[in-house]
């Protein structure tokens, strides 16, 4: 019998308490039994006699633990073949936030502990905490660079983190993760599954002179509270508040749009000690505003606040980003696009300290989470559970708003085996043969060939409209004719019905109108004259001199040319 493919390492993690298991029998037949076992339980697989596939999913949630796991494979007569043996390991938990204890600044005369938001002369800060043993701790910038890292203890979870490089002077928005290894891949490479990050603290950088935007307040509309910078608001009179060295007794507020050469506005404040606040005496209009704090010695950092219209908040809820961080083939997806990331990362903006509702739909069941929205306006979200294969829709929406305001739409399918691609385009039009790629055809109906996975089902794509699909032989090839297209640009793509990679893309320019590469035209007759140059004339004209330019098109590069007159063969180029 067949030997089962089931491409998996030893140990099998998954972070769900009902993971999903495929793969792939080589058997054909309808009778054919895929025995799952796990401990001492068994389960029959929904097998596919059309392609020898099989997919079990477990109908209850089992609990995190080792388990032993085997996959048997029984076919028509009766047949056991021998078990596939693997661990599995359920584990459900990714490690919480890490816990930050202590900042010591070991610079200049003042040194020892301060607690976050207070101002310290030391750059690279000595920070300690707690996490989950046997992780490793980053330290994370705004942008959400890695700015430092620790390994945990193996017992008791401390770690001591120093920055690589100096904080800027001014406002450090700094928050922290844990990242542990998640078992192995089918090649024996580690896979890390990151955890909850902590929330975002402030270390403040100064010198004997210094100044910083340390964030402001939103004190109107429905969500109220903290702005950090980079922050979506309604208010248009934020309190901006930030600390200053005690030398200064007057701060200066400068504020723009963003792209604007020029401060359109400045005002002055009085310090209360080492703090600052100011509120604007008339109110903002709309836009992306930058805000700078000056002493007479030093300047703080930008400070940015994007001030929406009262009353459209529910607007500017958005999806700006989904990534797919799973398989071969990672990084940032497109709406429409195929993955075979089950727990793809949602990303967007919405008002600062709001929350957003996401609505995510697959096979008509809708279900649907409510995220928090951070002080910079900016929210995220992974499923808590792999979402199940096949096609899903996501849609977003303010808390509380009556229709939504964006949406976005995935194909989950695992990664296939063999890779789908498309090796030839071909013209069966006028002069046949191969069509390149960027190339040009007369023949509104081409031929697609490619290679697959055997006897796989093949859909073939021209941009985001479905062409039609095409089973491939027992060797993996498959061809398809296209329906009549229309002249014009045309991006066609493959991808194995179930499975989550595309193929190459393969894109072509149709040209019907006879003026293409099999009908070259002749678009100018020239004559020299007796300066030595060429003139134009009309078709039809006498020629006088003899010699004669003639200019055309519609073949490509390299083509041989026969000029007829009007069946004698007057000359080739």
């Amino acid at each position: 019998m067949n030997t089962l493919e089931f491409d998996q390492a030893k140990y099998i993690y998954r972070d769900t308490p009902r993971p999903v298991f495929t793969g792939s029998t080589g058997e054909t037949h309808p009778n054919t039994i895929v025995r799952i076992v796990i401990g001492e339980k068994q389960f029959t697989a929904e097998f596919n006699a059309s392609d020898g596939k099989f997919s079990w999913t477990p109908s209850e949630d089992l609990t995190d633990g080792v388990y032993n796991f085997a996959i048997i494979v029984i076919d028509a007569a009766g047949n056991v073949g021998k078990p596939t043996l693997r661990t599995l390991v359920v584990d459900t938990t990714p490690p919480e936030a890490p816990e930050l204890i202590n900042l010591k600044d070991d610079v200049g005369s003042e040194t020892g502990s301060f607690d976050p938001g207070e101002l310290t002369d030391d750059k690279r800060p000595t920070l300690t905490g707690v996490a989950q043993p046997n992780t490793i701790v980053y330290l994370r910038d705004a942008a959400g660079n890695n700015i430092g890292s620790a390994k945990t203890d193996a017992v008791t979870g401390k770690w001591v983190i120093e920055p690589n490089d100096d904080l800027r002077v001014g406002s450090n928005a700094l928050t922290l993760v844990a990242i542990e290894e998640f078992g192995k891949d089918a090649t024996g490479k580690p896979v890390y599954r990151q955890g909850k990050s902590s929330d975002t603290f402030i270390i403040n950088v100064g010198s004997n002179d210094f100044i910083t935007i340390d964030d402001a307040l939103d004190n109107a509309g429905k969500w109220k509270g903290v702005l950090t910078s980079g922050a979506l608001t309604d208010d248009s009179t934020p309190t901006l508040r930030g600390q200053v060295s005690e030398s200064a007794t007057v701060v200066t507020i400068y504020y723009r749009k963003v792209g604007e050469n020029t401060w359109s506005g400045s005002t002055t404040v009085t310090v209360n000690g080492k703090n600052w606040s100011w509120t604007p005496s008339s109110e903002l209009p709309s836009g992306n505003y930058e805000f700078q704090a000056s002493t007479l010695k030093v300047s703080s950092a930008l400070f940015n606040l994007e001030i929406f219209t009262p009353n459209t908040g529910d607007s500017q809820t958005i999806i700006s980003r989904v990534w797919d961080d799973v398989g071969t083939k990672t990084g940032k997806l497109i709406s429409g696009d195929f993955t075979d990331d089950t727990t793809p990362q949602f990303s967007g903006r919405a008002e600062s300290n709001s929350k957003v509702v996401i609505q995510y739909s697959h096979k008509g069941i809708d279900y649907s989470t409510t995220v928090e929205v951070g002080h910079n306006g900016n929210w995220t979200w992974t499923p808590a559970t792999d979402l199940a294969v096949g096609d899903w829709s996501f849609k977003v929406k303010s808390e509380d708003a009556s229709v939504w305001n964006d949406s976005f739409e995935l194909h989950i399918y695992p990664e296939p085996s063999v890779t789908t691609t498309i090796t030839e385009v071909f013209d069966n039009v006028g002069v046949t043969g191969p069509v390149s790629n960027d190339g040009t055809t007369d023949d509104n109906t081409p031929t697609l060939s490619g290679r697959t996975e055997a006897n796989a089902i093949v859909e073939i794509y021209d941009g985001k409209l479905k062409l039609g699909s095409v089973k491939a032989n027992s060797s993996g090839n498959w061809s398809f004719v296209t329906t009549s297209l229309n002249d014009g640009s045309h991006h066609f793509w493959a991808i194995q019905q179930g499975y989550s990679v595309p193929s190459n893309a393969w894109k072509i320019e149709i040209d019907t109108s006879g003026l293409g590469p099999d009908n070259p035209t002749i678009t100018g007759l020239f004559e020299q004259v007796k300066s030595g140059g060429y003139q134009q004339f009309v078709n039809g004209s006498l020629i006088t001199s003899g010699n004669v330019e003639v200019q055309g098109k519609g073949m490509p590069a390299q083509s041989l040319i026969s000029m007829m007159a009007p069946t004698l063969l007057v000359q080739q180029w």
